[in-house]
C-alpha cells in the first residue's frame, strides 16, 4: 500500500528506525492544544474563586454560584460553537487547505485570551466582576473551539491511506491525552524555580497572589504556540474535498441521524465526567492536601487508562 505520510530514517548503531515525522508532528500539535485546554479550565476556577477578587468582600456563596454558572453557560457556548465551526471549516477554501488556516490564524488570539483569563480587573462591583467573568471565559471557549476542533479533525485529511490515518490518529490521541496533564507539570516546575529565586517565604507570598498561576499560563501559551508551529510546518492535507454544498441545517440533521457522529456527540456529552474528576482532584489537592501540585498524582490513574485505551482501540 502506498505510503503518504513522510518518514525519516534515524540510525541507532547499525539499525535504522523509520520515524513517521508527520504523525508525530500532528501529535505534537495536539499536545500543545491540550496543554492549554487542560490547563485553563481547571485552574481558571481556582483563580476566579481564590485570587481574582481576593481583596474584595464578595460573598463566597454568591461567588461560587457565579463561577458554576459561568462554566455551565460556557459549556453550552462551546457546544454551539463546535457545530458552527465544524460547518465553517468544511466551507473553508484556501491554498493551505481547510484545517491549517484555522490553526494558523487562531493560535495567537487564543494564547492572548488564555493569558487574560488570569488577569482580573480591579473592581469592587460584583456586577462588573460578573460581566468580566462571563465575557472573558466565553471568549476563551469560543477561540479554543476555533483551534481545537479543526486540530482534532486533521487526522481525517492527513492521508487517504486508512492504515496510515489510523496510526496518525492513535499517536496524536496518546500525545493529546498526555498534554492534558502537561500544565500540572509546568506548575510544579514553575513553583520550584520560583522557590529557588524568591525563597520559601517569597514564594508563599507570590503564590498567595496567584502569580505562579499567571507564570504557568504564560509558559503553557508559549509551549502551545511553539508546538502548533511544529505541526503547521511539518504536516499537510492530502485528502481531496468534495464540492457538495451542504447548509447548516443539513449538517445538524446529519449529526443526529448518523450513528457514528451521534456516538461522537454522546462521547462529548459524557466527557463532562472527566471534567468533574479533574476539578475534584484539584480541590482535593489544594484544600485537603495543601499543595495544588499534587493534582498530577491524583490524575495519574486516569492518564494511564486513557493512554492504554488508545492502544487497545487502535488494535
Amino acid at each position: 500500500m502506498q505510503k503518504y505520510l513522510k518518514t525519516k530514517e534515524i540510525r541507532f548503531g547499525s539499525k535504522k528506525l523509520k520515524l513517521p515525522t508527520e504523525a508525530l508532528s500532528y501529535g505534537i500539535g495536539l499536545f500543545g492544544i491540550a496543554l492549554l485546554s487542560g490547563w485553563v479550565p481547571e485552574y481558571a476556577k481556582t483563580y476566579f474563586a481564590d485570587f481574582a477578587f481576593k481583596s474584595q468582600s464578595f460573598n463566597s456563596d454568591s461567588l461560587a454560584t457565579l463561577i458554576s454558572t459561568v462554566f455551565l453557560v460556557a459549556g453550552f457556548v462551546g457546544a454551539a460553537a463546535e457545530i458552527i465551526i465544524g460547518f465553517l471549516v468544511d466551507k473553508t477554501k484556501s491554498k493551505r487547505g481547510k484545517i491549517h488556516p484555522w490553526l494558523l490564524y487562531g493560535c495567537v488570539p487564543l494564547g492572548i485570551i488564555s493569558m487574560l483569563v488570569f488577569f482580573a480587573p480591579k473592581t469592587s462591583s460584583f456586577a462588573a466582576a460578573t460581566v468580566w467573568m462571563f465575557a472573558i471565559y466565553c471568549a476563551y471557549v469560543m477561540l479554543l473551539v476555533c483551534v481545537e476542533s479543526p486540530g482534532n479533525c486533521f487526522g481525517a485529511v492527513c492521508t487517504p491511506n486508512p492504515d496510515e490515518r489510523s496510526d496518525a490518529i492513535s499517536i496524536a490521541g496518546i500525545m493529546r491525552s498526555i498534554g492534558q496533564s502537561g500544565g500540572m507539570v509546568v506548575l510544579i516546575v514553575v513553583g520550584l524555580v520560583m522557590k529557588a529565586i524568591m525563597g520559601e517565604d517569597g514564594f508563599k507570598n507570590a503564590e498567595g497572589k496567584g502569580l505562579d498561576l499567571q507564570i504557568s499560563t504564560a509558559v503553557c501559551v508559549i509551549g502551545f504556540i511553539l508546538f502548533l508551529a511544529i505541526m503547521l510546518k511539518n504536516t499537510r492535507e492530502r485528502v481531496p474535498y468534495t464540492t457538495e454544498k451542504v447548509n447548516l441545517g443539513q449538517s445538524l440533521k446529519f449529526v443526529f441521524t448518523n450513528k457514528n457522529l451521534l456516538m461522537v456527540s454522546l462521547a462529548k456529552v459524557a466527557g463532562f465526567g472527566r471534567g468533574v474528576y479533574g476539578t475534584a482532584s484539584l480541590y482535593i489537592a489544594i484544600y485537603l492536601l495543601g499543595d495544588k501540585g499534587l493534582k498530577l498524582a491524583l490524575l495519574l490513574p486516569m492518564g494511564i487508562g486513557t493512554a492504554v485505551s488508545m492502544l487497545v482501540v487502535k488494535k
